[in-house]
């Protein structure tokens, strides 16, 4: 199994607009506790912008059903097996966007086939981290 996996998807802002977004689902085992949203500049020309939060908010949404995530990133799935990831680039102006609870559990089944829940601590090389903490060698 691959260190990054990627899905793209399709992400829909709700009614009344209903515009769509190119988006890449990203799950990299160097960082296994994250996952990310990332779209790219309209341009091509600029790098894209990329959310990246908890791998658990997805799960609790697909798995447990329920409304999740303070912050900048909120998840919640609705009773047609839509999942709404809303996305907070300002503290009063949130940019909800609509994604099928079929594609992110896909995605969510790719990723614990790579790094099992559990198992996501042996994953990371603390001497390391801890060193860029305290900007020593490890």
């Amino acid at each position: 199994m691959g260190s990054l996996i990627e899905r793209a998807v399709m992400l829909w802002e709700p009614p009344p607009s209903m515009y769509t977004r190119q988006a890449v689902l990203v799950y990299d085992v160097a960082d296994p506790y994250a996952v990310a949203v990332c779209f790219a500049s309209p341009s091509g020309r600029t790098p894209g912008i990329e959310w990246r939060f908890a791998r658990e908010l997805l799960v609790d949404a697909v798995e447990l059903g329920r409304e999740v995530g303070e912050g900048d990133v909120r998840v919640r799935i609705d009773q047609e097996g839509w999942i709404t990831l809303v996305i907070y680039p300002e503290a009063d102006c949130g940019l909800p966007l609509l994604v099928q609870r079929e594609v992110v559990a896909e995605f969510l089944a790719a990723s614990y086939a790579a790094v099992p829940v559990g198992t996501e601590s042996a994953r990371i090389d603390w001497d390391a981290e801890l060193a860029q903490v305290f900007g020593g060698a490890a």
